[in-house]
Formats: C-alpha cells, sequence, structure tokens
C-alpha cells in the first residue's frame, strides 16, 4: 500500500505535459513525461506502469493505435485518454479498450486527480491481495506437507511439536485473510470490515487455499487432539462461506 502509483504520461503539448506531471507528483505520484506514443511503447519495453495518461491526436497514436496496443499488454495497464479535439468516433472506441476515463481539454486538474485516485485504490487492492496470497500459497504448501507425513506415517501420534507448527500456520492463514479484509476496508472506506467482508467475495485463488487447509484438518483431526486446531478448523470453513 504504500508503493507510489507509477504513471507513464505521453502528450506532445509540452507545457501540457510538464505542468500536469508537476502536480500529480506533488500529489504523491510517480508520472513519467514522454512526448508521444513512440517513445511511450519504449518506456514500456523497459518498465512497468500502474496508469498510462495518453493524449489522442500525438505523433504514433493514429486511430487510437497506441490505446489498442495498451490493451494487448498483459497485464493491460488502465488508461486515462485526454484530448483537445473530441469526437463520437474516439469515444465510441474508447469503450472498447481499458480506457476509466475520457477527458477534454482544458478540463479542471481536480476531475483528473479524482480519476487517477480512485485507479491509484484498485492498484493497492490488487497489491494487497497478490502480498496476501503469496503469503496464503506459503501456508498452503506447509499444510501440504503436514498433510503428508500424516498419511506416510498414520500409526504415529504426532509429536507436540508438529501440531505446535499445524496451529501457528492456521493462525498465521486466519490473521492473514482478516489482514486483507481490513486492508481493503481501509482503502475503501467502509465503516467496518464486518461490511466489507459482506460485499466483497473471496478470490477464488484464496478460496482453494482455504478449502485445502480445512481438508487437511478434516483428515488428520484424529491425529491432533486439539480444541485450538478445531477451532480453527470452523474459522476457516466459515470464510468459505462469504
Amino acid at each position: 500500500m504504500t508503493d507510489a502509483l507509477r504513471i507513464l504520461f505521453a502528450d506532445d503539448e509540452e507545457t501540457f505535459l510538464y505542468s500536469t506531471a508537476d502536480l500529480l507528483r506533488r500529489e504523491g505520484f510517480e508520472c513519467d513525461c514522454v512526448p508521444n506514443a513512440i517513445v511511450a511503447r519504449e518506456r514500456l519495453q523497459q518498465a512497468a506502469y500502474d496508469l498510462v495518461i495518453a493524449d489522442i491526436k500525438m505523433p504514433g497514436n493514429p486511430d487510437l493505435e497506441f490505446a489498442r496496443f495498451l490493451a494487448e499488454l498483459t497485464p493491460a495497464p488502465p488508461i486515462i485518454l485526454v484530448t483537445g479535439h473530441p469526437s463520437l468516433n474516439s469515444a465510441v472506441q474508447s469503450i472498447e479498450l481499458p480506457v476509466v476515463a475520457y477527458l477534454v481539454k482544458p478540463f479542471d486538474f481536480n476531475d483528473l486527480l479524482a480519476k487517477v485516485r480512485a485507479v491509484d485504490q484498485n492498484v493497492a487492492i490488487q497489491r494487497a491481495v497478490a502480498n496476501e496470497l503469496a503469503r496464503l500459497m506459503e501456508y498452503r504448501r506447509s499444510l501440504m506437507h503436514v498433510s503428508e507425513r500424516t498419511w506416510q506415517q498414520p500409526r504415529l501420534t504426532p509429536g507436540q511439536s508438529l501440531q505446535a507448527f499445524v496451529g501457528a500456520a492456521l493462525r498465521n492463514l486466519v490473521d492473514s485473510v482478516a489482514e486483507l479484509n481490513k486492508t481493503v476496508t481501509v482503502i475503501e472506506g467502509s465503516k467496518s470490515v464486518a461490511d466489507e467482508s459482506s460485499r466483497h467475495e473471496v478470490p477464488s485463488e484464496l478460496r482453494q487455499v482455504l478449502h485445502d487447509a480445512v481438508s487437511t484438518l478434516e483428515r488428520t483431526k484424529g491425529a491432533f487432539k486439539s480444541k485450538e486446531l478445531g477451532e480453527l478448523r470452523k474459522k476457516l470453513a466459515g470464510l468459505l462461506k462469504t
């Protein structure tokens, strides 16, 4: 969440380009400036950007060619189109592209800032989800290791250290899901985590991790006589119902 939004700003109007970029930097965003779509393509080959702001009428962008190029990238960055020559044709074409805003020059900087902040909010959520999923996948690997050990030695009673390891892994799993909910809540300005949980469905990758964790606990509950692990299993099963 602390990473600044990285913006690539492409426009052949030098005064507008650099003055607007300076205002965005004052708001805490990183902003690289390029004079046309040709140089913009070169920059995109060298670095990744969270947002692209692009003029419609500039060298290297006939018939929204640059915007169409951006749409083919993986992942495709969101685009804010700006133009001093609005047309019904360009507006209609932009609907088919990952365009989050179509602004007509001259526009109020606050209008642009509102669109950039909306993108920043979405990017922050995506980063938080990606970070938590990486942590959860590590917990999943740990739980699969525990499952393999218990199936390989079904007649042996696992030691206290193994039970403690499972408990710690599952507490981290529950805490990680809760932290993800809190992160989204803070970013979107919700009033409560409970409200946020009711509005956001658990991502498919996260759901699979939770399902594997619950399954592992179900298979090994005979080996681990632990009330704490039983409670953790119930919490994880409850998260799957959201």
